[in-house]
């Protein structure tokens, strides 16, 4: 078990490397004070150890490095798991599974949510963690997020348009907390399959919940999709790597079609495999005429409508191309002149 939990501590710090913002312009740097109960003093996230029914303070120092004054935002925030099958801890609003317990987001207070730093200065950001009062197996993940609310865009409205940036205008600092140094034995479970569209492309969304707390690292997920009574399989995929983070959702994504979808009643048959267990669910779904010409239709207007940056990228790429040619002309032009 030793063994075993020592595995998990260095996978996760593998698996969580700061995320460092890289919007232009910003001046914003964070850096974890080191508490006592620090697991390991060289990791640059909060690993820390607590009894239950503790109550202990953390700081966060929140850095200006630019020439005006900064207003940040300090969130607690929970692990969640991407489509993509990453573990993110950005999202100040993430929906666990519902029968999670002791969510950082809720153990843990912010003494101010923000802070207004002066040009070249730090100011400290305060929280601290309330444990409950029974011993708890496994351990409690999220992080302190830190927003800066004077960077320009709205995120909702740039994803919109193809892009995220969430992640450049803050930094998380993970914290991984544990109340005992008992590890839980890894448990996945199924929910209600989901048919719609992701990344403009009919989708079969896969939730799997990782019901206890510990992370499950490398998940390999194979999906075999058939129309209910034939025995032709019409969409095979394989994901590897995936990272579950605990007591929260993997909502994994299969492309059902290049293009267009058929109604009708099909069957997915599901394996995911780590090397803490294997699991296998067999379920039907049903794509409606409905549906299916909804998705259809949303499918053309995202293959056909592209986002604004696109169009920027493609004007720019051909001035570029224009310059360099007239440049090239001129360099010719003067040799031939010499010559």
């Amino acid at each position: 078990m030793k063994k075993l939990y020592l595995v998990l501590v260095v996978g996760v710090c593998m698996i969580l490397s700061p995320i460092f913002a890289s919007a232009e312009g910003f001046t914003i740097s964070v850096k974890p004070e080191i508490p006592d109960n620090q697991k390991d003093t060289s990791q640059t996230m909060y690993n820390i150890q607590m009894a239950p029914n503790e109550e202990k303070e953390y700081v966060l120092h929140v850095t200006n490095d630019g020439e005006e004054e900064r207003k940040v935002a300090i969130m607690m925030t929970d692990a969640t798991t991407l489509p993509d099958g990453t573990i993110d801890m950005s999202n100040p609003q993430v929906k666990l599974i519902k029968k999670a317990k002791n969510k950082l987001s809720e153990l843990a207070s912010l003494q101010q949510d923000t802070l207004v730093i002066p040009a070249k200065s730090t100011k400290d950001a305060t929280f601290t963690i309330k444990t409950p009062k029974e011993e708890m197996p496994g351990i409690i993940l999220g992080a302190i997020y830190v927003l800066d609310k004077n960077e320009k865009g709205n995120s909702k409205d740039n994803e919109k348009a193809g892009m995220s940036i969430r992640n450049q205008m803050g930094y998380t600092t993970e914290v991984m907390l544990s109340l005992s140094d008992q590890q839980v034995k890894a448990k996945l479970a199924l929910d209600k399959l989901k048919v719609g569209t992701y990344m403009g492309h009919p989708s079969l969304e896969i939730p799997i919940q990782n019901i206890n707390p510990n992370i499950v690292p490398n998940v390999t997920v194979k999906t075999e999709i058939k129309k209910v009574g034939a025995s032709e399989i019409l969409v095979t995929d394989t994901k590897k790597n995936n990272q579950l983070a605990p007591q929260a959702f993997f909502p994994h994504q299969v492309k059902l079609s290049e293009d267009k979808i058929k109604n009708g009643t099909y069957t997915a048959l599901i394996k995911a495999d780590s090397d803490y267990g294997h699991w296998e669910w067999q379920r039907e779904f049903k794509i409606t005429k409905h549906q299916a010409k909804d998705i259809n239709q949303r499918t053309e207007q995202g293959v056909n409508k592209l986002p604004w940056w696109v169009y920027i990228l493609i004007i720019i790429g051909l001035i570029l191309v224009i310059l360099v040619s007239y440049l090239i002309y001129n360099v010719r032009k003067k040799n031939d002149n010499k010559k």
